[in-house]
């Protein structure tokens, strides 16, 4: 736990990435967008909107379930 596995070895690649590389994947994988929240924000003119979004359709599932 906590180490890193090698996946594959990259014959197209002689040096290893840049630490920026590394840390921007690093983020990346942090933010774990879903394929749902990028297609929103991509085609959405108010994508910044999502997660005020989300929050009110968790809300809305909430009362209904009450209900």
């Amino acid at each position: 736990k906590g180490l890193w596995n090698y996946k594959c070895a990259r014959p197209d690649k002689d040096c290893a990435n840049y630490v920026r590389t590394v840390l921007g994947s690093l983020v990346n994988m942090a933010e774990a967008i879903s394929e749902e929240e990028l297609q929103y924000r991509l085609t959405n003119p108010n994508g910044e909107q999502w997660n005020n979004h989300m929050k009110r359709m968790r809300r809305s599932l909430l009362e209904q379930q009450h209900k």
